[in-house]
């Protein structure tokens, strides 16, 4: 087995574990957040919290899928790689546009622990580069998913809700040429 893969698979679990979505989980804790919810755009910490999120997620997809142009020609890792770019690009460019709009705090850069991740992937061989990028893809847009559904359900703002929403069938689209792509680059 390759060092990286538990790796990745352990770095994912502790981003999921770090990220600040407790507060998210429970029905009392969204009331808590509606009630504190910014006047005049009723944007709550679920709200917040998605938006930048998706911000960080995106630009780490960015980031992920140059990384694999650069390193592959696979045809199932290049046409997920290409429509993680061009889906992602738009998406990021349409979030940061409303969260300017709802005065939302925009972070720079992806999480320390998507820039981990991407640097582990730029340090393994080729091959275990594609199976491992696959990998984490599959993983990653089954949790964005997740997210997105949560947000579009749970949501304050009528906008992000939205976003989530609409974002949910591209997000399946992705999860499905991923999980393509890990078809075609089996465990070494």
């Amino acid at each position: 087995m390759h060092p990286i893969r538990p790796a990745l698979a352990g770095a994912a679990a502790l981003a999921i574990a770090l990220t600040p979505v407790g507060a998210l989980a429970s029905t009392s804790s969204r009331t808590a957040d509606v009630a504190g919810a910014d006047s005049g755009t009723n944007v709550c910490g679920l709200d917040k919290v998605w938006l930048q999120e998706s911000v960080q997620g995106d630009r780490f997809e960015i980031h992920g899928g140059r990384l694999a142009l650069r390193r592959t020609a696979q045809p199932a890792i290049d046409r997920l790689a290409r429509t993680l770019i061009r889906d992602h690009t738009k998406s990021l460019g349409e979030t940061k546009a409303l969260m300017m709009k709802l005065g939302v705090p925009i972070p720079a850069g992806t999480t320390h622990a998507q820039a981990w991740e991407l640097e582990e992937l730029s340090e393994v061989g080729s091959r275990a580069f594609r199976h491992d990028y696959a990998e984490l893809e599959v993983a990653d847009h089954h949790d964005d998913i997740d997210m997105a559904r949560h947000e579009a359900n749970l949501g304050c703002n009528a906008e992000v809700k939205q976003m989530a929403a609409d974002e949910i069938p591209v997000l399946q689209h992705h999860l499905a040429l991923a999980k393509a792509a890990l078809a075609a680059n089996p465990h070494e």
